[in-house]
Order: structure tokens, then C-alpha cells, then sequence
């Protein structure tokens, strides 16, 4: 919150969403199951667990790029197969930083 000149303003961090399917932002970089970075930054957060079901849409990783949080998420139900990153780490565009293999319950 920020005064000035006895008026309050809220200042929000806006945030940007990638989806891990070929209907992402960048078509070339994430596939059903292989979810990369869609830009270079650093890993804020990770959000799930190895063998944890996500659903659809639900974030996976918090990447810190170009001042601004970017929520990487599940395009589909599925199962965290492997993590290929820690929090901290600096990861290249293109990086996979996530794999997943499809639910078939």
C-alpha cells in the first residue's frame, strides 16, 4: 500500500501463466509431458512433489524472470514423473523442469 497526497494505492505484482501442453504462450517449448522454461529465470518455488497427481491447470513451479513471477501449470490431469530443478537454481529457456506422465486412473 502506498499513500501520497492523502490517497491510498495498491500496488499488485502482476504474474504471467505458461501452460505445459502445445496450446502455451510458446508451442515449441512444453509438450503433454515435458514441461520447460519458457524463458530464462530463477526457480522461486516449486509447487508439487514427485508421484504427486496435479490437475489441470494447477501451478507447478514459480519462475522469477524479468521482475515478475511466472506460474508454469499443468494443461492436464497427470502424475509428477521426475523434477529436474531446485528452488534457486537458474534455469535457460527451453530447460525442462518438469516431467509428468499422463493419469490413467
Amino acid at each position: 500500500m502506498v499513500s501520497w497526497e492523502n490517497v491510498d494505492y495498491l500496488l499488485v505484482r502482476p504474474t504471467q501463466e505458461y501452460f505445459g501442453n502445445s496450446n502455451s504462450r510458446d508451442d515449441h517449448l512444453s509438450s503433454d509431458t515435458n514441461i520447460k522454461a519458457p524463458l530464462p529465470g530463477v526457480v522461486a518455488k516449486i509447487k508439487v512433489r514427485q508421484g504427486e497427481l496435479v490437475e489441470a491447470r494447477q501451478t507447478l513451479v514459480v519462475l522469477e524472470a524479468m521482475k515478475m513471477e511466472h506460474l508454469i501449470t499443468a494443461a492436464h490431469e497427470s502424475v509428477v514423473k521426475r523434477i529436474n530443478c531446485q528452488e534457486g537454481d537458474q534455469v535457460a529457456k527451453g530447460d525442462v523442469i518438469i516431467e509428468l506422465e499422463p493419469n490413467d486412473n
